[in-house]
């Protein structure tokens, strides 16, 4: 199955472009700087029968470089995670 990284996705074109990805199928890594963004896009995705497991959401600012960083621990082919959520809080 395929897997996408939109980042911006807790409004605007990013919350659009997660919903057109989820509805084909695609696996969705969604990467936001708000929390209760996501966890609204997260409720809508469920509620249209997207299942939770493919749905991995990032609060994330990727203007800082730390934040990036952490990208070898998540395997976006298979959505193998270690945490429900990832936060990022870069200095």
């Amino acid at each position: 199955m395929a897997a996408a990284v939109p980042a911006g996705a807790s409004a605007g074109i990013g919350w659009a472009v997660c919903e057109v990805l989820a509805a084909a199928g695609i696996r969705v890594v969604a990467v936001a700087r708000r929390r209760e963004r996501l966890e609204a896009l997260q409720q809508t995705l469920v509620s249209q029968g997207v299942p939770i497991a493919d749905f991995l959401p990032i609060v994330c600012d990727i203007t800082k470089a730390s934040c990036v960083v952490m990208s070898d621990l998540i395997d976006v082919r298979t959505l193998n995670r270690r945490r429900r959520w990832w936060h990022c809080r870069a200095s």
